[in-house]
């Protein structure tokens, strides 16, 4: 019996055939696979608005996106009907089962268009991209959420002063939505915060996009209205992410002292602890008191200041107070505090008898006058004469013999 080794058979396979075609064949059957699995992904159905696939970021996460780059899970298709005149969209989302777009609004929003013509747009666009925290296209301004469908047509949110802070709003920005339009916006579609994130996270670049005006079209109600924000707010309304000043249910009713004293450098969390703050329903929604009017905690002095209360429906409650900063009372206490003991003291020796004290002072010295007195009687006699108590005591000693 003759026995074959396999390596040889192996080695003798790669001497007589060339490789290269099985490499090839190789590569084809590869690329078929990965052609499979990006048509498999590309036709799943799309996410229902205002919800989030399991495999897709928390909802912390979609809040405050750490990156600008576009978010896998968005497979909402939509048409978005832009009315200049109005300054009102409508959003309505695709029916895969009818094979068309819904005739209930899925969404109705308010807008500020600038440099924005009429017509009808649909996929493909061009250079399309959903950023978080963008630039925009004015210098030094950025968005919260911008959702590019190519050219001027850029859904974003108001502008801010600084990348990545939510307390930089530039209020004329956001005020130009109810205006409909304002030379102080940047260029596309300006939205609340809270609509351009819709926009982000709902919207992909398959939706299509209808800009009309007509004059006559009744308006829907929107999602999120425009009211005014107060001089030191620069806060969006519809951020509600954490830290927002506004109140998310309806205000009732606002509480605090008028009158209030600091020490210098104490916290101003110690007045705004002392109010107190309820809703509609009845609810503490103290947290949200803030004050507002210029002073320094560091300097002494009085202060005109008020406490506010906003809310989201445009309610807007005040009381005034008067701050007093004063001077640290540390060193006149420990200034008292020496004499407080030392009087105390005195007072009660003294109250036993302000004699008492002389004469025992005096006693150590009478008591030696009598010690050396009976000395000098029993040695030396009698003596007629008075001699201090230091001559008496050099009569202690003997005379010599």
């Amino acid at each position: 019996m003759v026995y074959t080794s396999r390596k040889r058979n192996f080695r003798r396979f790669i001497k007589t055939h060339n490789l290269k075609y099985y490499f090839a064949f190789l590569a084809m059957v590869l690329a078929i696979v990965a052609a499979v699995i990006v048509i498999t992904r590309n036709n799943r159905p799309g996410k229902q608005p205002g919800t989030v696939d399991d495999t897709s970021k928390t909802a912390d996460t979609l809040t405050e996106p750490e990156t600008d780059t576009e978010p896998e899970n968005v497979r909402g298709i939509y048409r978005l009907c832009l009315n200049l005149e109005t300054g009102c969209m409508t959003a309505y989302e695709w029916d895969a089962q009818s094979e068309k777009f819904s005739e209930n609004a899925a969404r109705h929003m308010l807008f500020a268009a600038r440099n924005i013509k009429t017509g009808d747009f649909a996929a493909p666009y061009d250079k399309t991209s959903k950023s978080a925290w963008a630039s925009s296209e004015r210098k030094d301004r950025f968005y919260r959420y911008a959702t590019s469908f190519g050219g001027k047509i850029v859904f974003h949110s108001p502008d801010y002063d600084t990348q990545g802070d939510r307390n930089s709003l530039i209020a004329e920005s956001y005020e130009a939505i109810g205006e409909r339009g304002a030379e102080d916006i940047s260029d596309g579609i300006t939205l609340t915060v809270a609509d351009a994130r819709w926009i982000y996270e709902n919207c992909s670049f398959e939706s299509e996009i209808k800009i009309y005006t007509d004059k006559n079209e009744q308006a829907g109600t929107p999602a999120n209205r425009i009211i005014p924000i107060p001089e030191e707010i620069k806060w969006e309304p519809t951020d509600s992410s954490h830290g927002t000043p506004w109140c998310q249910t309806e205000i009732e009713e606002l509480t605090a002292p008028p009158v209030f004293e600091l020490s210098l450098g104490a916290p101003v969390s110690v007045v705004l602890g002392s109010a107190r703050a309820l809703d509609k329903s009845g609810g503490d929604v103290s947290e949200y008191v803030y004050i507002s009017g210029e002073y320094d905690i560091d300097k002494a002095g009085i202060y005109s200041l008020t406490y506010n209360l906003i809310d989201i429906f445009g309610n807007h409650l005040q009381k005034p107070l008067k701050l007093t900063i004063k001077e640290p009372e540390t060193t006149p206490e420990e200034t008292t505090a020496e004499p407080q003991t030392t009087p105390e003291e005195t007072t009660e020796n003294t109250s036993v008898s302000g004699e008492s004290t002389s004469e025992n002072v005096s006693e150590p010295e009478t008591a030696e006058t009598h010690t050396s007195d009976p000395q000098t009687e029993e040695e030396t006699g009698p003596s007629t004469e008075t001699a201090p108590s230091e001559t008496s005591s050099e009569q202690k000693t003997p005379p010599p013999l």
